[in-house]
């Protein structure tokens, strides 16, 4: 049975969750989940920062690659990909197919030091804006 997170007279018409849970008074923070997949753009967090009234706060969840988890190849930040310490990193294993991953152990220290930076910069970005929460560093815990 499929349930829906919220009553469906206050189901957003358009805009992002954040922008209508906030509006609403319904939440006054969201846990921001995609940044575990991807390091968002500061443009993008410009966007959700201005969609949110006073007080409202982001909580990123750290980049996976930051917490030994591994991530596609082409969800490397474009600037990392294409430093030249990265230009092996996924040679003759499909790279631009999108089915190579790699770990922090994978890439070249310059390209997670490049990676720090980036996520560094929009949690920056964020804070500037007033609207920063948590950093949540979840560690996926793998059986022997």
């Amino acid at each position: 049975m499929l349930m829906h997170a919220y009553a469906p007279h206050l189901k957003p018409a358009r805009g992002s969750l954040a922008e209508h849970y906030s509006r609403w008074g319904l939440f006054s923070c969201v846990e921001v989940d995609s940044s575990t997949y991807a390091i968002p753009s500061i443009a993008t967090v410009r966007s959700w920062c201005a969609q949110v009234p006073s007080g409202f706060v982001f909580h990123f969840k750290a980049y996976g690659l930051f917490c030994g988890q591994s991530v596609p190849l082409n969800a490397l930040p474009r600037a990392v990909r294409e430093l030249p310490s990265m230009s092996t990193v996924g040679a003759g294993k499909g790279a631009g197919t999108g089915g190579v991953r790699v770990s922090g152990k994978s890439i070249s220290s310059e390209g997670l030091a490049a990676c720090w930076q980036r996520f560094n910069l929009v949690c920056l970005e964020v804070q500037q804006q007033e609207k920063m929460g948590m950093v949540i560093f979840q560690f996926q815990v793998v059986p022997a």
